[in-house]
């Protein structure tokens, strides 16, 4: 069993670091995920609830579209593909794929990652999606950087410009067991729709929507 793989040991060092309640769910989420199932947690935000949060600049901050891969410097390139840091931003095939990828940088510097996919680049997930809705795949926070609510400060910009490019809803989703970003989702104006349980042994998935 390897809790490590996904971050959850990093997960239950913060948890113990905020009391026994908090470490014994956190640990009981992890075990559960690694042994029985992975428990996909839904969120649908609408550009209705979320235009009082969204805004377009954030101080020393920069958030800008990477389109391709000539669009990253030599230095953000090497930080995020750096063997020995294994940060889990994603991977630049993904560019390739047709997503997009959002980098929030400050003095030269990529502090967090956002990938979002079209509803055409969505097919796959959980819930069907308009053409006018998108999703937030992948947010990462690179570890240096964690604790400054950057992951909502790189949502909010991006959806102030998907709202004025014409979108109108927002997906995005995480595992059950990673409760700090589950509570920044739901800080940011997301709210719950469903879940999907992936059993480990059978593989076999249940879709539940509230």
């Amino acid at each position: 069993m390897n809790l490590a793989k996904k971050g959850k040991l990093q997960l239950i060092r913060g948890a113990a670091r905020r009391g026994p309640v908090v470490l014994v769910r956190q640990l009981w989420l992890a075990l559960m995920d690694s042994l029985v199932r992975k428990r996909h947690l839904v969120f649908r935000l609408g550009a209705t609830s979320c235009a009082a949060h969204s805004q377009a600049g954030q101080d020393a901050q920069q958030v800008r579209e990477i389109r391709s891969r000539e669009d990253l410097t030599s230095d953000e390139l090497a930080s995020l593909t750096d063997p020995e840091a294994a940060h889990d931003w994603g991977m630049l095939e993904w560019l390739d794929a047709g997503w997009q990828l959002w980098v929030l940088t400050e003095e030269g510097r990529i502090q967090a990652v956002a990938w979002v996919r079209d509803a055409a680049h969505s097919r796959d997930f959980f819930v069907p999606l308009t053409d006018t809705e998108e999703l937030f795949w992948h947010v990462y926070v690179l570890p240096e950087y964690r604790g400054r609510n950057l992951q909502g400060r790189l949502w909010n910009t991006i959806v102030a410009s998907k709202i004025s490019a014409g979108i109108d809803g927002f997906y995005t989703n995480c595992r059950d067991y990673n409760l700090p970003s589950r509570l920044n989702i739901l800080k940011t104006g997301f709210s719950p729709v469903g879940h999907c349980n992936e059993y480990r042994l059978t593989h076999h998935r249940t879709w539940r929507q509230y």
